[in-house]
C-alpha cells in the first residue's frame, strides 16, 4: 500500500510491545506521544491508572520524579540568561551559610565509628551541581554504593519523599528548602567537588538558588518562567484536591522469583495485591497514595512548603511532550522562547571526563546540564534526555527533530521491564525513519508477523 510504511509498521510493532508489557501484568498503564519535526507522529494509551481501573491516558496526572531535573535546569539556564548567576559562582555567593569552610568532606570512620572528614578542597560551584560532581549524595542508595547515603536518611534528607526502607530516619521532613540545605550542609560530602559524577540531591539545592536569586518560592518560579508559559497546566507540585481523581495510583514491581526483591524498599503490605507483579505502594511514606489524608502531594502539603526542584513534580504526558519539543526545538516551543539555544547546547554537551563518569548508568555516553547525553547504541550523543525513579522518561534530539514523552508509575520497574528504556527509544528512532545502531529490539515473532507489510 502506499503512505509510509516504516512508519506504519513500527508504530504497530511499538504499540504491540507495551499493549503487551501491560497484558502481562509488568506495567498497570502506560501513556506515550512521540513528535518528530514539532508534529506529533505516535501517540498511544494503554492499561489503568488506579485499582478502580480508571483509564491511564495522556491527561493522567504522574509523579516524574526526576524527571524535574531538567525543567528545574532549565529554570538555573534562564537566570544565567539573565545575568543573575554564572555556572563557575561558588553557591557560598548566593547561599553564604555554605562557606568552604563549613564544607566537609568524609575520610572514613574512626575505631569508635565516629566520621573522620576534611575540608573540601575546593568550592561546590552551580557548574558541580548542574553535572552532578558536587560530592552531594542521595539517601536512597545502599551502603555497597555509597557510605554517606546512611547519613541522609538519618537527617530525612530524602526529598521529596523518603523511598528507601531504613527506619533511621528521625528528624521531621524540612519545613522548607532552607532548612533542607542547612541540615544538608551538616552532611559531609562523599568527595571533593569535581572529581566524580554522583548522582545527588544537589539539584535541590539549586531549587533553594533560585529561590534566593529571584525572591520567589520555587514553585511560583517554576510556573510563571516555564510551564505556563509552555501551556504545561498540568504540571504542579502540589496538586489540587478536586484533581486528585486524575492522579494515578503509584505501584511497586516485585522481582521474579528467581531475583532477590530490590534491596531499597521493604515490600509493602500484601494485602494492596492488584495483579502480579504488582502492589501498591502503601509504604508509611504514602508515595502511591490518592487519598487526600495522606497524599504528600496535596495543596498545603510537604511537597508545597518544601518543593523538591530534584523530584517534585507531577505532570502528564500532553505537558511534558511539550518541554521536550521546546529543547529539540533549541528553546522555543510556538512562538514562546524560552531559552537561547547557545544554552539548551549546553544542556546537552558532556562536561564529564571518562575518569569522572565511573557511576554513570553504562546507557549514556555522558551527561550535561541537567541532562544525560545520548543512549548508547541507539541516541547519539545529540540526544539529551531523563527518567524518573517510577517509570517515565523523555528524550530530545534536536539533530534529528525527535521528541518523547512516556508515563506509567510503577516502582523499581527495571525488576520487570529491565529494557524497558532502550527498547523504547530504539522504536522511537525507527518510527521517525533515523536509523539507530542497533537493530530492532527483539519483538516476538508473532507481533512482527502481524505487523508485517506485504
Amino acid at each position: 500500500g502506499g503512505g509510509f510504511p516504516v512508519l506504519e509498521a513500527m508504530s504497530d510493532i511499538l504499540t504491540s510491545y507495551l499493549d503487551k508489557l501491560v497484558d502481562d501484568g509488568k506495567l498497570p498503564g502506560v501513556a506515550i506521544q512521540i513528535s518528530h519535526n514539532q508534529n506529533i507522529v505516535y501517540s498511544h494509551c494503554y492499561g489503568v491508572s488506579d485499582d478502580k481501573q480508571t483509564p491511564f491516558g495522556f491527561d493522567t496526572l504522574c509523579r516524574i520524579f526526576s524527571m524535574t531535573k531538567p525543567i528545574l535546569s532549565v529554570g538555573i539556564m534562564v537566570l544565567a540568561e539573565r545575568d543573575l548567576i554564572r555556572f563557575d559562582d561558588p553557591i557560598s555567593l548566593h547561599l553564604p551559610e555554605w562557606q568552604d569552610n563549613k564544607v566537609r568532606v568524609f575520610v572514613k570512620f574512626d575505631e569508635n565509628g565516629g566520621c573522620v572528614t576534611e575540608a573540601a578542597r575546593s568550592p561546590i560551584t552551580i557548574h558541580h551541581l548542574l553535572t552532578h560532581t558536587s560530592g552531594i549524595d542521595y539517601g536512597f542508595w545502599s551502603s555497597n554504593d555509597s557510605v554517606t547515603s546512611q547519613f541522609y536518611r538519618t537527617k530525612n534528607l530524602e526529598i521529596p519523599v523518603p523511598i528507601s526502607t531504613h527506619s533511621e530516619t528521625n528528624a521531621p521532613y524540612p519545613s522548607n528548602l532552607t532548612e533542607f540545605c542547612s541540615r544538608l550542609l551538616e552532611v559531609p560530602l562523599a568527595f571533593h567537588p569535581g572529581t566524580r559524577f554522583q548522582y545527588s540531591c544537589g539539584t535541590d539545592v539549586l531549587g533553594r538558588i533560585i529561590e534566593s536569586v529571584t525572591k520567589q518560592n520555587l514553585a511560583t518560579f517554576i510556573s510563571e518562567t516555564i510551564t505556563r508559559p509552555l501551556g504545561m497546566f498540568d504540571t504542579f507540585f502540589s496538586i489540587p484536591e478536586s484533581r486528585l481523581n486524575q492522579l494515578a495510583t503509584c505501584y511497586r514491581a516485585i522481582a521474579p522469583p528467581n531475583q532477590t526483591s530490590s534491596p531499597l524498599i521493604t515490600l509493602p503490605d500484601t494485602s494492596a495485591l492488584q495483579s502480579p507483579p504488582f502492589y501498591r505502594f502503601a509504604s508509611e511514606f504514602n508515595i502511591g497514595s490518592t487519598d487526600a489524608s495522606t497524599c504528600p502531594w496535596i495543596e498545603g502539603g510537604a511537597l508545597e512548603r518544601c518543593p523538591s526542584g530534584g523530584g517534585g513534580l507531577i505532570s502528564c504526558v500532553n505537558d511534558y511532550i511539550k518541554f521536550s519539543e521546546m529543547l529539540t526545538n533549541n528553546g522555543t516551543l510556538g512562538d514562546v522562547t524560552i531559552l537561547s539555544p547557545q544554552s539548551v547546547a549546553h544542556m546537552r554537551k558532556n562536561f564529564l571526563e571518562p575518569t569522572q563518569m565511573t557511576n554513570l548508568a553504562a546507557q549514556y555516553l555522558g551527561f550535561g546540564y541537567g541532562l544525560s547525553v545520548g543512549v548508547r547504541g541507539v541516541a547519539r550523543a545529540c540526544a539529551g534526555g531523563w527518567g524518573g525513579v517510577a517509570g517515565t522518561y523523555f528524550l530530545s534530539d534536536a539533530e534529528n527533530g525527535i521528541s518523547l514523552a512516556f508515563t506509567t508509575q510503577v516502582m523499581d520497574f527495571m525488576l520487570v521491564v529491565p529494557n524497558l528504556r532502550p527498547d523504547v527509544c530504539v522504536m522511537t528512532y525507527e518510527l521517525c525513519g533515523v536509523p539507530t545502531s542497533e537493530s530492532q529490539p527483539q519483538i516476538t515473532a508473532q507481533h512482527q508477523l502481524q505487523t508485517k507489510i506485504d
